[in-house]
């Protein structure tokens, strides 16, 4: 399973295509792109709109799989060109413009409505800041871009080219994704009219293909390291100038992951974090990234106070990112076992709307020296409604697309984010499904979540207690049976 104010962005699956029962903690908020296209001669086929700014996104990779799953922010196209360029092609974008990609929002709206395609220059960073201020005065400028995460290297093109299908299947549900080069004439309206011929097998491959020697010699420029592993002559494959993808072959692509867990439990595992104004952290946790490449990262400030707020962005962020059946939000303080977890999501439940976690109700705290002060007390009474602490707890598809639905000053946050969610959950139509596995003080042999309840709301001393419990035999080594409570 596998991309200011910036815009962060991560892709994952949509509905129509491969999904994962399950995605643990997750992140974003993004774009609003709107673009009017026809499919060759079938009327109204593709939705359209009026166009707005930005058409030039930021993608920010984590290497995950997926794509866009609501439709509704997957933008219809018959397909998406991404033109390759780089920092020193300022020029070829300049001739590009001045002949068939349009330089002018209105022209390019034109052109993108008669061929059905969606056009941007696709282009990754550079650590050298008088480019990337250059880059940024272009984007100002023509705004035709779309940013790529990923060091601008020639070396690195493979990496680029998985990024750009990537993001292009997460931001476009298109037929055909194209990737070209900036430095071909090409001819949109045929292009499309190519693209557009019925064809009777759903997985294409298409461009000007070729054979040839496979060049093991370092001196020379297409040079093969792996060579040995080709043998002399390169298989079948497509000249790298222009060639298109079908969509099933790029959902394909973008669920590539070499992750067992991930793959042994139908779940996406991430860490979740948000930004500080500490550059000296943000650079701590960019080297993490780099090293471990398991986090998600939110565009909002990270801050206590602040949870509710982080919470619902990574509710969104997940429903956009992941085709999931649940969504959990967990802590980063409890010992979690991923099959029950698994199992217990994947049971036959006569109801779509589901709240699931261990359920509690409890005094409301209205003393401000106290650490669950709730300013907002009045409002509620002097008992909680029922909801399920705050260490672990899922929301099916369902409910998670109605959280969406809702625009950000429509909720009420309360300071506890916990309390929040049962709030919102409260106005709902959902089932609230109890189960005490996910609050369990120790290991035992149907044990989900283990956290120190009721003295800490996670593991006490969560750095040595989590290694401590997974020498466990009971915790970590015990059959994955779940009970039927």
């Amino acid at each position: 399973m596998i991309p200011s104010s910036r815009k962060f962005f991560h892709a994952r699956n949509p509905s129509s295509r491969k999904s994962t029962i399950t995605f643990v903690i997750s992140f974003i908020t993004l774009l609003c792109i709107c673009i009017a296209v026809l499919k060759h001669n079938h009327v109204d086929v593709y939705r359209s709109c009026k166009y707005t700014k930005p058409a030039s996104v930021s993608v920010v990779w984590d290497q995950t799989e997926g794509s866009l799953v609501n439709d509704k922010m997957r933008y219809k196209v018959m397909a998406f060109v991404g033109i390759q360029t780089g920092f020193s092609s300022n020029g070829r974008r300049l001739s590009l413009r001045k002949t068939w990609f349009p330089s002018d929002h209105q022209a390019l709206q034109r052109l993108e409505e008669s061929t059905g395609m969606a056009f941007r220059f696709v282009i990754g960073k550079t650590r050298d800041k008088s480019k990337m201020a250059e880059l940024r005065k272009e984007v100002e400028e023509y705004d035709d871009f779309l940013l790529l995460d990923i060091e601008e290297e020639y070396s690195k093109l493979p990496y680029k080219t998985l990024a750009f299908f990537k993001a292009a299947y997460a931001l476009y549900d298109s037929d055909f994704y194209v990737k070209a080069d900036d430095d071909i004439y090409l001819r949109p309206d045929r292009l499309s009219l190519l693209l557009a011929k019925e064809r009777h097998h759903t997985q294409t491959y298409l461009g000007c293909m070729k054979k040839g020697p496979v060049f093991t010699d370092p001196k020379m420029k297409w040079h093969e390291p792996l060579g040995y592993m080709i043998g002399k002559e390169y298989f079948l494959h497509a000249y790298g100038p222009i060639y298109a993808l079908s969509a099933d072959v790029v959902a394909s692509l973008v669920a590539l992951r070499n992750n067992r867990l991930e793959e042994s439990t139908g779940m996406a595992f991430r860490f979740v974090i948000g930004k500080t104004r500490d550059k000296s952290k943000m650079a701590e946790l960019r080297k993490e990234v780099e090293e471990y490449d398991d986090l998600l990262l939110l565009d909002i400030e990270e801050e206590y106070s602040k949870l509710p707020y982080k919470t619902l962005a990574f509710f969104k962020a997940a429903y956009a990112l992941y085709d999931s059946d649940f969504y959990v939000k967990a802590d980063d303080d409890i010992y979690l076992r991923p099959d029950r977890l698994s199992l217990l999501l994947a049971k036959e439940r006569h109801h779509t709307q589901t709240y699931l976690g261990c359920m509690k109700k409890g005094p409301v705290f209205t003393d401000p020296k106290m650490k669950w002060h709730e300013p907002l007390g009045y409002m509620i009474g002097k008992e909680y409604f029922l909801h399920a602490y705050g260490p672990i707890y899922a929301l099916s598809a369902d409910v998670v697309a109605s959280l969406v639905a809702l625009r950000n000053n429509s909720f009420r946050m309360f300071s506890n984010e916990d309390v929040t969610i049962g709030a919102w959950m409260l106005a709902m139509n959902v089932t609230h499904e109890n189960n005490r596995q996910l609050c369990q003080p120790e290991c035992t042999d149907t044990s989900i979540a283990v956290w120190d309840i009721p003295k800490c709301s996670g593991l006490c001393n969560p750095e040595k207690k989590m290694l401590e419990l997974h020498q466990m035999k009971i915790c970590s080594d015990s059959p994955a049976l779940v009970s039927d409570e």
